[in-house]
């Protein structure tokens, strides 16, 4: 309870923060605000991409003080947009919000069909904040007000839009229903490139769900359409179907076919001039130069990537997470595990400050500004049916409309008094539950887990103490150089690293208990250690990213062994691999 209510301590504190600033903003402005008429104001925000928020929000509230409401909502989707390309998103879902509730104002008349544009704000910010399901749902609005002024084409295209958010959501499914309607369209409209399109997108759903030739016949008649187009964009859409093409006989075990296909994307990438599309293509190249073992063209493709211009885009770093695994794992298998070391440092440092607990936090707080805002939202919007009740019975009794007002306010927040009362009540006997039986479960393994814990951490500690007196030995030795001693020294640290994480793990597997591991040992015998490894961490619900943590890989490392377990368990298409481990 105190933990909640520090939280709404600070959200207050900081909503009071943005007003003192933007009252401090619209101190100066940057145009004559005051003398131009709306009209003009409202011709130039649209076509001014550096518009600034004080002279939009000046303008805002003219046209609230002469009850322009299509101009004050035009303004208000001015600075959704400026907010969104300054990526401070929170801002902008609120102000596209703040549009919406001026269109559903009684008195507000939209003349121009202006209500695509709010859903089209609003579902952007809501992407940006990982909202999707939300996301969705003004999609498919914008859609819907798009068919009821007639432009059935503008429609469709959001078919392709709608089926990406259900991809962010892992629904395959659906998103290919929505891929598939796009592509229909596109060949009603026969526009050649939008139907290659929207068969490269169902090809991505069938990689996902493992249907690999269904994915490749998918890839190779969207690759069809874009073999003649020589423009930049042709170039790039040829380089990213060949490269689904690529990793698709990867995942069918036809690695050289693979690798030959992704120098034909890096020739198309080169030729498009794109660094992005370069570097990636350049760690495809040099990873499938790695699965053949042949080490030194994997180094020179990846020393390609180092001289290839960057920026500090989120898309660089990610590729330089790539980058520096790729270049750690390439020495490892050359057994140069000094410079496998260090680049897996610099790995693991990337990894934390991308996917860290800050990062992690940002967004958590994003969504649940999101959660505050859609409720504010909605009481706004009853707020205002209510006041416009009232306005209307001012004219005739407005001292009993008064009173009226009030005895619901006080009935209301009676009634909140209660509900909340109620909830935590039933919280606080629920969590108590919870507790003791939690307890009494934790006493009944405690045991168990401590014997077989116990052990492994002993043979840890022996094996540090070991390896402390081994690298005091090594530098007293005579007739080796200083830098011999200390590679043999980081080999020493980085096999206690190992043993360190592998411990770990056993402790998180150990959390299953030995029935799990004997009903899928009797029932797959044919598992490797690591394949039984893996399925603990799936059915202990681990995500991808914490699986990868744990073993130490990258995430799609840790996709492509859960494809290769898929095949050896004989997990049915489209069934979810937790859902299976779950029922042995």
């Amino acid at each position: 309870m105190i933990v909640r209510l520090h939280a709404i301590f600070l959200f207050i504190a900081f909503s009071l923060f943005l007003l003192f600033a933007r009252a401090q903003e619209s101190e100066a402005t940057t145009i004559p605000v005051n003398e131009w008429s709306l009209e003009k104001l409202s011709e130039y925000f649209e076509q001014t991409k550096d518009a600034k928020v004080v002279d939009i929000n000046q303008a805002y509230q003219r046209a609230m003080n002469k009850g322009e409401l299509m101009y004050a909502l035009k303004f208000q989707l001015n600075l959704a947009s400026v907010y969104y390309h300054r990526k401070e998103y929170q801002a902008s879902l609120k102000n596209a919000y703040e549009a919406l509730l001026l269109k559903e104002q009684p008195d507000f008349k939209d003349d121009e069909g202006i209500a695509p544009r709010i859903h089209f704000r609003i579902a952007l910010a809501l992407h940006s904040i990982g909202a999707y399901k939300e996301a969705i749902v003004q999609r498919k609005l914008q859609q819907s007000e798009l068919y009821k002024q007639g432009l059935d084409h503008k429609g469709h295209i959001l078919d392709h839009y709608i089926g990406n958010l259900f991809l962010e959501l892992n629904q395959w499914d659906s998103a290919r229903v929505y891929y598939q309607e796009y592509l229909k369209s596109s060949e009603e409209y026969l526009d050649e490139r939008e139907i290659a399109f929207g068969k490269n997108n169902i090809g991505i759903t069938y990689i996902e769900e493992g249907d690999y030739n269904a994915a490749l016949r998918e890839f190779e008649a969207s690759y069809s359409y874009y073999v003649k187009d020589t423009t930049t964009k042709g170039l790039l859409m040829k380089a990213t179907v060949l490269g689904n093409i690529g990793n698709t006989k990867y995942f069918l075990g036809k690695t050289d076919s693979a690798l030959v296909l992704w120098e034909e994307v890096l020739g198309f990438c080169r030729k498009s001039q794109d660094s992005i599309y370069i570097a990636k293509a350049l760690l495809e190249v040099a990873q499938l130069n790695l699965e053949i073992n042949n080490f030194q063209k994997s180094l020179y493709y990846l020393r390609e990537v180092d001289q290839v211009k960057q920026s500090n885009s989120q898309a660089w770093l990610k590729i330089n997470l790539s980058f520096y695994k790729c270049f750690s794992d390439t020495y490892e298998a050359m057994k140069l595990y000094d410079k496998a070391l260090l680049y897996n440092k610099k790995y693991i440092r990337l990894f934390e400050s991308m996917y860290g607990g800050e990062e992690m936090e940002e967004l958590y707080a994003a969504k649940s500004s999101f959660q505050n805002l859609k409720i504010k939202s909605q009481l706004h919007e009853e707020q205002m049916i209510t006041r416009k009740q009232e306005e209307d019975i001012k004219l005739l009794e407005q001292k009993t409309a008064l009173v009226r007002f009030r005895f619901l306010l006080i009935t209301l927040l009676a009634l909140l008094i209660v509900v909340v009362a109620i909830f935590l009540i039933y919280r606080l006997k629920r969590k108590n539950e919870i507790q003791r039986l939690s307890k009494e479960l934790l006493e009944a393994t405690n045991e168990r887990q401590s014997q077989r814990l116990t052990e492994t951490t002993l043979n840890l500690a022996r094996k540090k103490e070991f390896a402390e007196d081994l690298k005091t030995r090594i530098t007293q030795l005579e007739g080796i150089e200083a830098k011999d001693k200390s590679a043999i020294k980081l080999f020493v640290d980085n096999e206690l690293q190992i043993d360190e994480s592998f411990l770990e793990m056993e402790k998180l597997i150990d959390q299953l208990g030995d029935e799990f591991f004997i009903k899928l040992n009797n029932k797959f015998p044919n598992l490797t250690e690591n394949d039984i490894k893996l399925c603990g961490l799936i059915r202990l619900k681990l995500t991808t990213k914490q699986i990868s943590i744990v073993k130490s890989i990258t995430p799609d490392s840790v996709k492509v062994s859960k494809h290769r377990l898929s095949k050896k368990l004989g997990v049915e298409k489209g069934t979810v691999l937790y859902e299976f481990l779950k029922d042995i």
